[in-house]
């Protein structure tokens, strides 16, 4: 009988250090949650799932749950271009999971109980909407020609009145 009570004991045991740890993973998940975008393509189609992530797995890696697709093939008026279920998207939030900037985006559009999801702003980066640096060569280079065409152009009409000034003399003789 000892070992009965033993074994129970020990199995106790086990079950509560089971349940500890779960309880633990059950707080690191729920802290580190994103809800972010699966990106899944086939040949010539590309659709991405809003899925609930932890935030240290790899973009196209494991997920916890699926809430939603967004398909940017779609015209942007389209209902089904971005397709959120919006009470497990509230859910989720209030768990501590944070949205990607996109995402947060497509919820801040979505209404529940007469108020959006999530309240979004655009980000205050100021050198995201500059043209990159072989762009700006680009441009350089096309003023420097545009300056060079139009020094050119007034070059021969100011040697044009030189010109016409012996035709002058000549006819007046």
């Amino acid at each position: 009988m000892n070992t009965d009570t033993d074994t129970d004991a020990l199995a106790l045991l086990q079950l509560t250090k089971l349940r500890s740890s779960i309880d633990n993973l059950d707080a690191i998940i729920i802290h580190t949650l994103a809800e972010r975008f699966k990106a899944t393509q086939e040949v010539g189609k590309l659709k991405a799932s809003v899925v609930i992530a932890d935030a240290r797995a790899p973009r196209d890696g494991r997920f916890v749950e699926k809430i939603g697709s967004y398909d940017p093939r779609l015209p942007k008026d389209s209902e089904f271009r971005v397709q959120i279920d919006a009470e497990k998207a509230s859910e989720w939030l209030r768990k501590g999971a944070q949205p990607t900037d996109r995402v947060a985006r497509f919820l801040s559009k979505i209404e529940l109980d007469g108020k959006p999801i999530v309240e979004w702003a655009h980000g205050d980066n100021p050198k995201k909407g500059e043209p990159g640096k072989k762009a700006q060569e680009r441009a350089e280079e096309k003023a420097e020609k545009a300056k060079a065409a139009a020094e050119a152009a007034a070059a021969p009409a100011e040697e044009a009145p030189a010109e016409e000034a012996p035709a002058e003399e000549a006819a007046s003789e």
